[in-house]
């Protein structure tokens, strides 16, 4: 932390009429931090599941597409492939 932050936590910057340490800055000291550790929790949280479910769609487009393309190029007479299903 930098000398202004600390001096202001506790008390020293500006007027005398907080005490060092009071409860007032100690409370929105933690309230702000606790605040932002929940925030990126869930923000990392959300992305996560953002990611796994745009990866779902996109594994489902390709195996659109694989089908298609092999629907198109099948010969009559040839094996058929299978994808296999999930």
């Amino acid at each position: 932390m930098t000398g202004w932050f600390l001096q202001w936590l506790r008390g020293k910057a500006g007027r005398v009429s907080h005490p060092p340490y009071s409860l007032r800055r100690r409370l929105l000291v933690s309230v702000l931090g606790a605040s932002a550790l929940l925030w990126s929790v869930s923000l990392a949280i959300m992305v996560n599941i953002a990611w796994d479910e745009t990866n779902d769609v996109f594994d489902d487009g390709l195996e659109d597409a694989a089908q298609l393309i092999r629907a198109a190029g099948a010969d009559v007479s040839g094996p058929q492939w299978r994808i296999p299903a999930r």
